[in-house]
């Protein structure tokens, strides 16, 4: 029965008796019911869903169990149960610490708003999913759980707040799993070390119903162990060889000079009616055993009377018979710690002109022996690779017994780039166990800039004049010290500073830790009586400083002129590109400013270095003009008014081929007038820039053998490095190759053409790179025959511009052959007949 237009289902259910709970079957024929003589029970169930929104959430997470750095995908359900969509429905998504957020697909459905608080309109009825990728942070402790939850509310059609419903999800992280070997020996033992080969292996005859065997763990604990699960795996034989019933018990021990019983397992196992050793596999009951550092782990065996048919062999220590322990366990190869050093020892801060040492301490539970190594990656300042999974250097190992710890060190730069540096250590465990560690290294510098700049722009004698020097540290540390030497022109005498405290000389200043900001450091001076008028002079003022760790930084000066009653005219010329490669076109700007009073006409004089070529300028918007000169560019402006500050840009294109490092120091000078026409002194700018580019460096060809039997395959590794600026984005090997080999195989893509393999790669960075390929010597190749390999590098700058071609040096390899040859004796060309002779042949091989 259905009514309305709203949604509804329904079903007929048949019960098969003739009585239905709370009553029985009837039928009527019109007038009134009655019992039929073959009654059919029956009942009716109509079914639907709400006609209002009622929305409800749901979380999982893949896989459970994870390991650090793991991705863990979070889904979502999110399902409306009712008719009606819902106009608005909220989900908070809250991820635990140590699981980080990657990614989601929530715009598929789509959600308004970003991760963690999703919007979603106009929600149908229906189930909805989305997924959100997380990952594992680095530090999280073996053993955590990590649990994510989401939090969902929705309105109704009217607007009204729905009941809020909420979900979570959770993963395990860091369950590795552990082997212990069953090895013969006195006592038997247990050890780490997998067997190799078969021929250690060693059987034992288990009695049934008699005395059990105990295999002991070699060496002590050097460190906890905790067991979560344990499962036995032992390869066993019927003395008959027959198919009998064994009753295997097992008991697992916690020897601290004491033995203790952790966890029991016994079980039938039938054998089968083969002379041979079959794996059976006993697994314990669910435990979460620490056995502490010291102690020894012990599995005792033996063979109940009960139900055994027969005596047991027990087989270990070899490949096909690797009897052993599986455990679980949050415990296993550690980083216990990391310790970020410079070139002295441990610090909180680097300098640019630091190393950056990484030093890390690894412990294992089964001590210092299954600590496979340690390998790092640096990520710098930039979030670029700078040294990828690169194995670390051993320089320490436990004395103690058991020997529980390992460390490694490895060490980057100097020097530096100011920011921070994120350093990862991954340490694995001979079973391929791993486990890691993180740190960051913050690298910091002081920048400083001077200007110096006089109160009054033009005086007269007797006049008290103070100099302003504002020094900035817009670095990202404070300087050990900075010295301030001030350089008074004659017409002046020093009166006094506002550092008095701080000042070590007549006109010399010294400060220690100055923070980063501005400083301001005023010299009062008075002007000498009798100066002519019209005349100018000029003071300046050098800044050296030191970084926190006393290494000396590039040294400032600054000048400052005063003039009577005259213009006081500066340059500067900034290049737009400070690093630059061959054939590029940039722009250097002139910054010219007048502290002083109108000036009059300005020549700007600009002479460039013979590696930059000048293109254009744009002194044109000054109402200037511009004359082009062999080695630059001169450019008249017309007066500048008091106050003003003026720019304009000048073009320039880098010379083809250009050697890196070259520095291309361009200057300009400024001269100009008064208001009168004088001139005024002039003054001086420069502004460099530096060829940068990759360098490939030490390409050479190894050849796995130098002499070879023709159809031998010859193993060569071809191998250069990057030492330049910056990464190669194209470079191609050419190698040539004697006719008489073939190729084999690459450790990349090439391309071969008779003699010729070829190989191209990109974005070759500061590494050194190693390529391998395999060729094999034709079975036609002559005894003695010298067969040859050259080679060329070819690779470009970050512009795609060629640079200088590098060459391998040749290598060869000599193909030994035999070469057979017959003598005879006697060598005679003709017999009378019936004459009987003896030859005698003897061969030779000459190869």
């Amino acid at each position: 029965m259905k009514s309305g237009g709203q949604p509804e289902g329904y079903s007929w259910y048949h019960s098969g008796a003739n009585v239905y709970a709370g009553g029985k079957a009837m039928v009527s024929g019109g007038s009134s019911w009655v019992d039929p003589a073959t009654p059919t029970d029956m009942y009716f169930v109509t079914y639907g869903r709400p006609l209002a929104a009622n929305v409800t959430v749901t979380m999982t997470a893949t896989p459970s169990r994870v390991l650090v750095k793991d991705l863990v995908t979070l889904t979502v359900f999110f399902n409306n149960t009712g008719d009606q969509a819902s106009p608005k429905v909220w989900l908070n998504a809250t991820l635990p610490s140590g699981l980080s957020y990657v990614s989601d697909t929530a715009g598929a459905i789509p959600s308004a708003t970003p991760f963690p608080a999703y919007t979603f309109n106009n929600v149908a009825n229906g189930a909805h999913t989305f997924t959100i990728a997380t990952r594992v942070d680095v530090g999280v402790p073996a053993g955590a759980t990590l649990t994510a939850t989401a939090a969902l509310t929705f309105t109704n059609s009217t607007g009204g707040l729905g009941p809020t419903s909420s979900d979570s999800a959770s993963v395990l992280v860091g369950l590795q799993g552990k082997e212990l070997y069953l090895v013969p020996g006195s006592p038997r033992g247990l050890t780490p070390v997998p067997p190799t080969g078969t021929t250690g292996q060693a059987t034992y005859r288990v009695n049934r119903g008699g005395s059990s065997f105990d295999f002991d763990l070699t060496a002590p604990l050097a460190r906890d162990f905790r067991a979560l699960s344990v499962i036995t795996s032992l390869y066993l034989d019927s003395n008959s060889h027959a198919v009998e019933d064994l009753g295997i018990n097992l008991t697992l021990i916690d020897d601290s000079g004491v033995l203790t019983a952790v966890a029991y397992e016994q079980l039938h196992v039938f054998t089968n009616n083969a002379n041979d050793y079959e794996k059976f596999s006993f697994p314990f009951a669910s435990l979460d055993k620490t056995f502490v550092a010291g102690h020894r782990i012990v599995l005792r065996m033996r063979v109940t009377s009960s139900g055994s048919t027969d005596d047991a062999w027990l087989a270990v220590n070899s490949t096909l018979t690797p009897s052993h322990l599986d455990f679980v366990t949050p415990t296993y190869v550690a980083l216990d710690s990391i310790e970020l050093r410079d070139g002295l020892g441990p610090t909180t801060v680097w300098s640019r002109m630091d190393a950056l040492v990484v030093r890390v301490s690894i412990s294992d539970p089964f001590g210092s022996g299954e600590i496979a190594g340690a390998w790092w990656n640096l990520t710098d300042p930039a979030d670029s690779l700078v040294v990828t999974f690169a194995p670390m250097t051993s320089i320490g190992t436990d004395p103690s017994s058991p020997s529980a710890w390992k460390q490694f060190q490895s060490l980057y730069g100097p020097q530096l780039t100011p920011g921070t540096y994120h350093v990862e250590v991954v340490a694995f465990e001979r079973n391929g166990a791993k486990s890691f560690i993180a740190a960051d290294a913050v690298v910091r510098s002081p920048a400083f800039t001077l200007q110096v700049s006089p109160t009054q722009s033009s005086v007269l004698g007797g006049d008290i004049l103070f100099y302003q020097v504002w020094y900035n540290n817009s670095g990202s540390s404070p300087a050990g010290h900075v010295w301030i030497n001030a350089t008074l022109a004659s017409e002046v005498t020093f009166v006094t500073s506002s550092a008095e405290a701080s000042r070590t000389g007549p006109t010399n200043w010294t400060y220690l830790n100055t923070s980063v900001g501005g400083h301001l450091l005023l010299i009062e001076v008075r002007v000498r009586s009798s100066i002519p008028p019209e005349t100018f002079f000029r003071s300046s003022v050098t800044l050296y400083w030191t970084d926190e760790k006393e290494y000396a930084g590039q040294p400032l000066s600054a000048t400052a002129d005063v003039t009577l009653g005259g213009p006081v005219a500066s340059i500067v010329i900034v290049p737009a590109l400070r690093t630059i490669h061959p054939r590029e076109a940039f722009v250097m700007t002139v910054n010219l400013s007048n502290s002083g009073d109108s000036a009059g006409t300005l020549w700007v004089n600009v002479t460039l270095p013979s590696g930059l070529t000048y293109v254009s300028d744009s002194s044109g918007s000054l109402s200037g003009t511009s004359t082009p000169t062999p080695s630059g560019v001169n450019v008249q402006l017309p007066g500048m008014p008091g106050g003003a500050s003026w720019s304009f840009d000048i073009g320039v294109r880098s010379a083809p081929g250009l050697p890196r490092g070259t520095q291309l120091n361009t200057t300009a000078t400024l001269a100009y007038t008064n208001a009168h026409g004088g001139m005024m002194p002039t003054g001086a700018a420069s502004g460099a820039a530096v060829v940068i580019a990759p360098l490939i460096v030490n390409a050479t060809i190894r050849l796995g053998l130098t002499i070879a039997v023709p159809g031998d395959i010859v193993p060569m590794t071809v191998e250069f490095q990057n030492v330049g600026d910056e990464a190669a984005p194209n470079v191609w090997v050419n190698l040539t190759v004697d006719p008489r080999y073939a190729f084999v195989s690459a450790s990349m893509a090439v391309t071969v053409q008779g003699g010729a393999i070829r190989f191209h790669m990109s974005g070759v960075g500061p590494v050194g790179i190693r390529v391998y390929l395999n060729v094999s010597v034709s079975p036609a190749a002559p005894d003695l025959a010298v067969l040859g390999i050259v080679g060329t590098i070819e690779y470009t700058d970050a512009l795609n511009g060629p640079l200088p071609q590098v060459q391998f040096a040749p290598v060869n390899v000599t193909a030994t052959a035999p070469r057979f040859t017959l003598g005879v004796d006697p060598a005679v060309s003709t017999l009378e007949a019936g004459t009987t002779t003896v030859l005698t042949i003897t061969p030779a091989n000459e190869g």
